[in-house]
């Protein structure tokens, strides 16, 4: 069901790096941009998985599936300038605002947490947010994110290394 950048299979790992995306909704796709160029650069322990397209029973059906601590890579609304970036820690992913409201998608990565949750998921998560330019129709990415991408790659492979090494899933 889920495509894997390596063949053990997400059971096991110490981090899944899960990349969420829209295909067709240009900079929502980032999510999976990132993830699949994660791949052979993935750090020791970190499994990166891309979901495109996925709808929230999926994304919970994966993350029960692996059973480890999860980093969710996706493009969310923030207010920031297109193409920076946040770590945030599942605490903060409801402070004043649902847990859907991070994300760009009609049923979001809010609800399919909370569904893996009531399904006995334990593991800490964490999402990797990128602002957005521009989620209109349309196969590829924003210019703005397209020239962020190599900054962003960086970011996301420093970041996966230190959650997988600490074992930890707490924002900095």
């Amino acid at each position: 069901m889920w495509s894997s950048s390596d063949s053990r299979g997400a059971a096991g790992c110490s981090l899944l790096v899960l990349g969420l995306g829209a295909s067709s909704r240009r900079d929502d796709a980032i999510g999976v941009h990132l993830v699949e160029r994660l791949g052979a650069e993935a750090p020791p322990g970190v499994e990166a998985v891309a979901l495109p397209d996925a709808d929230a029973l999926s994304v919970a059906q994966v993350l029960l599936e692996a059973a480890s601590a999860a980093l969710i890579v996706d493009c969310a609304e923030m207010g920031l300038a297109p193409g920076e970036w946040r770590l945030i820690g599942e605490s903060d992913l409801g402070a004043g605002r649902g847990l859907g409201a991070w994300s760009t998608h009609g049923v979001g990565m809010g609800e399919a947490l909370a569904l893996a949750r009531a399904l006995g998921f334990t593991a800490p998560v964490s999402l990797f947010a990128v602002q957005p330019a521009d989620c209109g129709v349309g196969g590829q990415l924003s210019v703005e994110l397209w020239a962020s991408m190599g900054e962003l790659r960086a970011a996301l492979r420093q970041t996966a290394g230190e959650i997988a090494n600490c074992g930890c899933q707490e924002a900095g």
